[in-house]
């Protein structure tokens, strides 16, 4: 009995993986994209959906996670800083494979209108943040440079790879709940929202699907 329950979880482990390579597969011919563009990468996760996007989102509460990206060599590179203790630095470099794991249920694809200069600007800052060890930001403190987390990373890109007039300010909010004030030591957030982008008309959405 015992070796029958192995048998058919691996069976189903693996079916699993193949439903999710024709996922991707299917995502791949679905989009567009274009060289000397930025990108950015939403994902929703069950695990982070009540948590994040239901309490901290400006207006899209399906996603809970971002990321920047370019194309290069015909496939998506996506920077992210990630609250995993697996990872030794927190800013990881994920494909669009690597990217959706497997408590995802929503992705969207956002594409900039951003000039050429903007783009140089933006693979430079990049480059630089490859060097460099990131740790998470659990403090969500954005005044604190030493750490970053997804929204506070991306936003950071996105001011200096754009002129001053397309730059993104905080959100100040009132912490309400009791909870987050204790855990976050403060009555109001100064943060970024992973929806923040989308309150300009800089970004427009090119893709979405919902697993």
């Amino acid at each position: 009995m015992k070796y029958c329950f192995v048998f058919f979880t691996c069976l189903f482990y693996l079916s699993v993986q193949s439903q999710e390579r024709k996922n991707i597969q299917k995502i791949k011919s679905q989009i567009s994209l274009s060289e000397n563009k930025i990108y950015i990468l939403c994902r929703g996760t069950k695990s982070k959906s009540g948590l994040i996007a239901q309490k901290f989102n400006i207006a899209d509460k399906n996603i809970t996670h971002i990321g920047i990206a370019y194309k290069q060599n015909q496939r998506l590179v996506i920077f992210n800083v990630v609250d995993e203790r697996n990872h030794i630095n927190a800013l990881v470099i994920d494909s669009l494979e690597s990217f959706i794991t497997q408590d995802t249920y929503y992705l969207s694809i956002w594409e900039a209108g951003n000039s050429p200069e903007d783009f140089n600007r933006m693979r430079k800052l990049l480059n630089h943040f490859r060097t460099k060890k990131i740790y998470f930001d659990a403090s969500f403190n954005i005044r604190n440079d030493d750490t970053l987390y997804c929204s506070e990373f991306t936003a950071a890109i996105l001011n200096a790879a754009f002129p001053p007039a397309n730059r993104y300010p905080p959100t100040l909010k009132n912490l309400d709940d009791r909870f987050y004030q204790l855990f976050l030591r403060r009555k109001k957030l100064e943060y970024y929202p992973v929806d923040f982008f989308q309150a300009s008309g800089l970004f427009r959405k090119i893709f979405e699907v919902r697993f």
